[in-house]
């Protein structure tokens, strides 16, 4: 994948996932970019993981239960990373007006929601967490947050307003289960899709580079940008890409 030229590198992305090889053609910027460059292509890789995944749930028999209208999930935290975050907030700030405004009136809305409790907190308090209780702390933290019912600043008649630029973990989030058990959030009752590479994390885990696993809820994206400088962190596209296939690679070998 190489263009002597410095224009934008064409190629096949490979990757090995489960008992699935996905190959992608891929299309990347030229130069040193942020990491932001390549989220089209994490995009294209995460629907076919998830779509390999789907291709599995059916061969065992199971029905994917997620449709438009149904917008349980979208009242969840929505983990997302920096790159995202700056991602959203660039899509906000290019929508026209009154859109724009509205748009951002429901980041206030549920940004003051929150601030009524202490999550905001004991979200920052959760790297600080020790390894073996983080995933209890977390796990609480969600449910509390979800019990406020507050709903994704993009949820529109119960289906999400900007689709083709959701965040990654919302596309590898799927179900199998009743819509009935993601409108209550039943943790018995929810039956996820597996999916045996998440790129939503190996993003998240680029961004930390080693370090403990962050993220920042969706709502707080524009805030979040908006106190946050350009990233400054510049690699060749190729570069990001390998890191990306390192991680998923790893990862899948462990799940």
């Amino acid at each position: 994948m190489t263009d002597p030229r410095g224009h934008s590198l064409k190629g096949t992305i490979e990757l090995h996932v489960g008992e699935h090889t996905i190959r992608l053609q891929a299309t990347l910027p030229p130069g040193k970019v942020a990491l932001g460059a390549v989220l089209p292509l994490a995009r294209q890789i995460t629907e076919a993981v998830v779509d390999s995944a789907v291709a599995d749930t059916k061969s065992a028999g199971k029905t994917v239960s997620c449709r438009a209208g149904c917008g349980g999930c979208c009242r969840q935290p929505v983990p997302i990373g920096r790159a995202e975050a700056r991602r959203l907030f660039e899509l906000v700030d290019a929508m026209p007006e009154p859109r724009r405004s509205i748009v951002k009136a429901r980041f206030g809305e549920a940004l003051a929601q929150i601030r009524k409790t202490d999550l905001l907190q004991r979200h920052a308090n959760l790297p600080a967490a020790n390894a073996n209780d983080r995933p209890r702390r977390v796990t609480e933290w969600t449910m509390d947050y979800f019990r406020l019912k507050v709903p994704c600043p993009f949820l529109e008649d119960e289906s999400c307003s900007i689709h083709p630029e959701r965040p990654l973990v919302c596309r590898e989030y799927l179900v199998t289960s009743p819509a009935s058990e993601c409108a209550t959030l039943s943790l018995n009752g929810i039956q996820r899709v597996p999916i045996n590479a998440s790129v939503s994390k190996a993003v998240t885990e680029i961004e930390q580079d080693g370090g403990i696993r962050d993220w920042i809820p969706l709502v707080m994206a524009l805030e979040w940008t908006a106190s946050h400088p350009a990233e400054t962190d510049r690699r060749r596209a190729l570069d990001w890409v390998r890191r990306l296939q390192q991680i998923l690679g790893r990862n899948e070998e462990t799940s």
